[in-house]
């Protein structure tokens, strides 16, 4: 019982020696540390960004698919909200031609910043079919701001727009986790 009773009294003293500041930190966590795990719902525009290059990928009977390097992301899902695309980008690391699926294979980088300037990074691959329809899959690896952490993963259902070259993507499921 003495030993509960100076516990006590050392308790009280370290609770009276702080400001309320500091007490509100150490006792009140509050919902900025609240760890979050949402699914995933939202729509991007990928629109391509011709003049920094693009890959030619050779089909074997002759055509030349071209795809650009990079994109321009906008759009907004329930994770960053509305994206600021004067920020945000997808960079094509690579490209394969996949005769036995009708498409072009493809691994990426998405690097989306919301309107505060968090940022979110993912990494996915993904084919796009010849008649101009196709799926991706991206994984959660990485953030700034109150995105630091996140972790998770989505998959997307993308549309292009023959003529010039912008994918419509849909996101279809996913998960995200960070701190809110």
């Amino acid at each position: 019982m003495r030993t509960l009773s100076q516990i006590m009294w050392i308790l009280l003293l370290c609770l009276l020696s702080c400001t309320k500041d500091e007490f509100e930190k150490v006792w009140f966590s509050g919902p900025k540390n609240e760890v979050v795990k949402i699914w995933v719902d939202g729509i991007y525009t990928y629109k391509p960004y011709d003049s920094l290059g693009h890959f030619n990928v050779t089909h074997p009977l002759g055509p030349v698919f071209k795809v650009s390097k990079i994109y321009r992301v906008s759009g907004s899902d329930n994770v960053v909200g509305e994206i600021d695309e004067s920020k945000s980008f997808l960079d094509v690391t690579s490209t394969a031609i996949r005769i036995d699926l009708g498409g072009i294979d493809l691994t990426y980088l998405i690097t989306i910043y919301d309107k505060s300037g968090n940022k979110v990074v993912m990494r996915g691959e993904g084919i796009i079919y010849f008649h101009n329809e196709g799926w991706l899959r991206q994984n959660y690896v990485g953030g700034i701001g109150k995105f630091d952490g996140i972790t998770g993963w989505s998959s997307t259902f993308i549309v292009t727009n023959q003529d010039t070259g912008i994918h419509t993507v849909t996101v279809k499921e996913g998960q995200a986790t960070y701190r809110k």
